[in-house]
């Protein structure tokens, strides 16, 4: 057999097991998502919100429970009154979700936040309620942003 024949398969097998292994890995953190969120969940109800923190911390960026347990860590950070953490954690869900119903909610959070905390200064904070309700002008969340954009002006 010569080199490049060689060489290819080792390539082709190297593939295959970074595929499998891939996999694997995938099944295994999707499985371990279910787990940590289900127990999140308890102990949220329970009023353990910095556990429950924990919990849904740890659910990898890609699986289908990421989204969920970036707004369940906004929640118990806002229950905990983490205020920088919670801001942290809606900019997460911003950059992230593409849910049309929690875009908006998390810009306009995120905005109110940042107001309350003095993070922005009224031109800032009036461009970003300008940006919701020229995106989303028929929701309520963008006649609300509106509303405090004209009154930031």
């Amino acid at each position: 057999m010569n080199t490049n024949k060689l060489n290819s398969l080792l390539f082709a097998l190297i593939v295959i097991l970074a595929i499998l292994f891939g996999a694997h890995y995938k099944y295994t953190c999707d499985k371990n998502a279910v787990r940590f969120y289900n127990q999140g969940l308890d102990l949220y109800k329970q009023e353990k919100y910095s556990d429950a923190y924990y919990n849904f911390k740890q659910i990898k960026s890609f699986s289908k429970l990421y989204e969920l347990s970036l707004l369940k860590q906004y929640q118990c950070a806002n229950n905990l009154a983490d205020k920088k953490t919670a801001l942290i954690k809606l900019r997460e869900i911003i950059k992230t979700t593409k849910h049309t119903d929690i875009k908006p909610w998390a810009l306009y959070s995120e905005a109110m936040l940042s107001q309350e905390m003095k993070v922005n200064d009224d031109i800032q904070l009036a461009r970003k309620f300008k940006y919701i309700q020229e995106n989303f002008p028929e929701s309520d969340i963008g006649i609300a942003s509106a509303y405090k954009a004209a009154h930031l002006s």
